[in-house]
């Protein structure tokens, strides 16, 4: 590990029981948005290393509304901030709300928090024949700074460093996106269904029971153990290319 991502984290470790208890102290007096961006600005600053004047633009005006918080790299927009009150939840309203601003700035992450817990979100889009690309968003990691039953230290400490200045580096959060999105049900599954490893499942119930099974067969099965939120909508298609002849170079 480089010595500014240890830094960084340390940096991170030593904010977290002052970020803990103004998230407490706010929630016990019911503090409104207004006051919960001042700990988001904290966190944004201290903790993550983002600077005051350079990196963090506060409610940025966009189509429709502003966003409370703009961050910056290099003087590029790169990520935007919805803030919710800390006496409050997160919804799925907020998190429209919040796609809204990172589609009309054309960014790639969206970071919607109240201050305690911290959602993080990547904006991208589908393309559909003869229609506009559908805006969706994937959904990285959630962290809090008070959940201490259900997040570890380290995975807290883990999860903010990528928001960091410090992880913008290397694009290290776009690295950890890619890891997840590759390891998904989807996309494990439309790797599962592919031919080759289809003939290696054949070949070897062939070779351990003497069960001879064609690759349609196989691939059905498969699709029926699988959950069906793991089973791509275009399953079909997949099943279908088994059975085409190899492409010859």
């Amino acid at each position: 590990m480089a010595v500014y991502q240890d830094k960084a984290k340390e940096r991170i470790k030593k904010n977290v029981a002052k970020v803990r208890s103004h998230c407490n102290k706010g929630k016990k007096i019911h503090m409104g948005e207004a006051d919960t961006r001042a700990i988001v600005r904290e966190v944004l600053i201290d903790c993550l290393g983002w600077d005051e004047f350079e990196d963090v633009t506060q409610e940025e005006c966009i189509k429709g509304g502003y966003c409370d918080y703009l961050i910056r790299y290099e003087g590029k927009p790169y990520a935007v901030v919805e803030v919710k009150k800390v006496s409050g939840g997160l919804t799925q309203d907020h998190m429209r709300q919040a796609k809204h601003y990172a589609q009309d700035k054309g960014l790639d992450w969206i970071i919607l928090t109240n201050g305690d817990e911290w959602e993080v979100y990547n904006l991208y889009y589908r393309k559909k024949r003869g229609e506009n690309p559908e805006p969706l968003t994937f959904h990285l990691f959630t962290t809090s700074f008070t959940d201490t039953e259900n997040v570890k230290p380290s995975e807290r400490i883990e999860m903010l460093y990528l928001l960091s200045k410090e992880a913008r580096r290397k694009d290290e959060l776009a690295v950890y996106h890619g890891m997840l999105k590759a390891l998904s049900p989807q996309e494990l599954t439309k790797r599962i269904m592919q031919k080759d490893v289809i003939d290696r499942l054949r070949i070897s119930i062939k070779n351990d029971i003497g069960y001879r099974i064609d690759n349609d067969e196989l691939a059905f099965r498969i699709a029926e153990i699988i959950k069906d939120e793991a089973i791509p909508s275009n399953i079909s298609y997949y099943i279908k290319r088994l059975s085409e002849p190899p492409k010859r170079n």
